[in-house]
């Protein structure tokens, strides 16, 4: 587990105390600490517990907590602290500009406990009421609300790909490979999607939250813990021909020669790799990232293949050094 991922935990989990009224010193506490866990520059995952206590500002109580983290992959005091706080309040945690004191204030005197229902309560007026709020505060809480709610789930594709990572690490198993907006890496991603063998072992997925409803025995679906961002995993039987379609967009499926799409060319040739589809409808190799609108299939395969690459990439974008908040020299 990633510094990045201890420190959130913690920072959540005091958040939450804070929310619940637990003691002003140990709220710091934790608070300190997940600063202190994120401008770590060595990974807390690879030293042991007895080390750790020791470090300056870490302490056995805080030390003890990120062992469970990482030996467990979730914190027991978190999760009883999730238990008693309504969905809502996490996502309202997130609003800019609204603090802790706020989102406690909307939550026991408005009973609010949803950004559907702040956005109502602003819309009404009953925000602006409340002590240090005003109609200001209201109306940037409306336009941030309104944003949130229209964005909820959604990634940029460096957050999708850290968590993606992060999962894909966990279930620690090289079959299982990101498709469609992850493996075209869109720069929005609204969904972590996978796919995986046909014997692959739903149960290994424990650490996700289950959505049954909207699962099948091929398809399971559910979201990310503490958070809104939608995940699936779908069985394949015939690997070749689902990576193609699971990682081309339906526009890109939709494209036609001789009556037959290449979606259902794809579904009757399910042995057919997707080098071998291009090849039947005379299409240059055209690589998962730009499977996405018309344009490819006019473009020379030379344009095609000269994508831009890490390597292509020269001189200085953006540093910070140790002289401000950097980590490097």
């Amino acid at each position: 587990m990633k510094n990045k991922e201890i420190a959130s935990i913690l920072k959540l989990s005091a958040q939450l105390m804070a929310l619940h009224d637990e003691n002003p010193f140990k709220v710091k506490m934790y608070e300190s600490a997940a600063e202190l866990v994120k401008n770590l520059t060595f990974s807390l995952s690879e030293i042991n517990a007895s080390e750790l206590e020791n470090y300056d500002g870490i302490g056995k109580k805080i030390a003890a907590n990120i062992t469970e983290i990482i030996e467990h992959q979730e914190f027991s005091i978190l999760n009883e602290l999730l238990a008693k706080t309504p969905t809502g309040l996490i996502e309202m945690l997130n609003i800019k500009g609204v603090g802790i004191k706020k989102v406690k204030s909307l939550w026991e005197e408005l009973e609010i406990e949803s950004l559907e229902q702040l956005l109502l309560a602003c819309q009404q007026g009953k925000v602006a009421n409340l002590k240090g709020f005003g109609i200001k505060t209201q109306d940037k809480i409306v336009q941030i609300v309104q944003f949130s709610i229209e964005n909820r789930g959604k990634l940029l594709y460096a957050d999708a790909e850290e968590l993606s990572n992060s999962i894909l690490e966990k279930l620690n198993n090289s079959n299982i490979i990101p498709i469609g907006e992850l493996a075209r890496k869109c720069t929005i991603i609204s969904k972590l999607s996978y796919l995986v063998p046909f014997d692959f072992n739903f149960n290994t997925l424990h650490f996700l939250n289950h959505n049954s409803q909207n699962s099948s025995p091929w398809n399971w679906r559910g979201n990310i813990p503490n958070s809104t961002t939608q995940i699936e995993f779908i069985k394949s039987k015939n690997w070749e021909s689902d990576t193609f379609i699971h990682t081309s967009s339906e526009e890109h499926l939709s494209y036609e020669k001789n009556g037959k799409t290449l979606l259902q060319f794809s579904k009757e040739n399910p042995k057919l790799t997707d080098v071998s589809i291009y090849n039947k409808f005379d299409l240059p190799i055209i690589n998962q990232g730009i499977r996405e609108g018309s344009w490819v299939f006019n473009a020379s395969a030379e344009k095609l293949n000269n994508l831009v690459q890490n390597n292509d990439i020269k001189g200085v974008l953006h540093n910070h050094s140790v002289y401000s908040d950097g980590k490097n020299t």
